[in-house]
């Protein structure tokens, strides 16, 4: 987190000088229709980048990366971040083998996660190229996921199957003020970093087990609610259109 703050402290105090040097200048005489920043019916999308993740570059938080902004004047904005995540793995656990009778047997794991994030957000009048902003979103996300292990019984195949059984699986509701600086690298072109602060309250999904034999079992797993970051040090790249 210190890192994150230091950061963004930084893109702010250099973006801030430029801006002032920027405004001390002459400024040149732009051609009609040149300009770097947004303007009232602009959209824009752009991609999330976290540098100081440990893991994927692009892993941000709550799966944010990528996000559209819909320019309802200058100075203000409606978002929204989506992402949609979903993976399908299966394993040979046993080789078919027609000389002793045993039959392929596989273990599956299939996990689907979406999420939204709609928002708004306040510009506040600077540079040519620079656009800081703060603002406020809602974060809806939902995850779930399903286990399949199999076993032979004579010649017939019986199935195993967990549902939700990692502990992130479920729903999360959040809501939070954001901070941030957009800053025009080129024509519509910018860079950007921004950070949230928020409550998050998360609702674990029950666990069913289907035994081999049919039999069900309904777990119930709890919730968690939380006062913390929603995003560090999240990098961004977009482009106005």
């Amino acid at each position: 987190m210190r890192k994150s703050v230091i950061t963004f402290i930084g893109l702010i105090i250099g973006t801030s000088i430029y801006a002032q040097t920027e405004n001390l200048s002459e400024t040149p005489v732009l051609t009609e229709g040149f300009r770097f920043k947004q303007s009232q019916g602009d959209n824009s999308l752009e991609l999330a980048m976290n540098p100081f993740n440990s893991g994927a570059v692009f892993e941000v938080p709550f799966g944010f990366g990528i996000r559209y902004r819909k320019f309802l004047s200058e100075s203000t904005a409606f978002r929204l971040g989506a992402d949609i995540s979903f993976s399908n793995i299966n394993i040979i656990t046993q080789q078919a083998d027609d000389n002793v009778g045993a039959l392929e047997l596989r273990s599956k794991l299939n996990s689907f996660g979406l999420t939204l994030r709609p928002g708004f957000e306040k510009h506040l009048l600077s540079s040519s190229r620079l656009s800081p902003y703060f603002g406020g979103e809602l974060i809806l996300k939902w995850d779930t996921s399903k286990e399949i292990s199999q076993r032979q019984a004579g010649q017939n195949i019986e199935e195993r199957i967990l549902k939700n059984a990692s502990v992130m699986d479920g729903f999360t509701f959040g809501i939070g003020g954001l901070a941030g600086v957009d800053f025009y690298i080129a024509k519509q072109l910018y860079l950007g970093l921004e950070l949230n602060y928020g409550f998050t309250y998360f609702s674990s999904s029950d666990l069913t087990i289907t035994d081999f034999d049919g039999s069900i079992d309904i777990y119930k797993q709890g919730s968690a609610f939380a006062f913390a970051p929603q995003a560090f040090s999240s990098f961004r790249i977009g482009y106005l259109f």
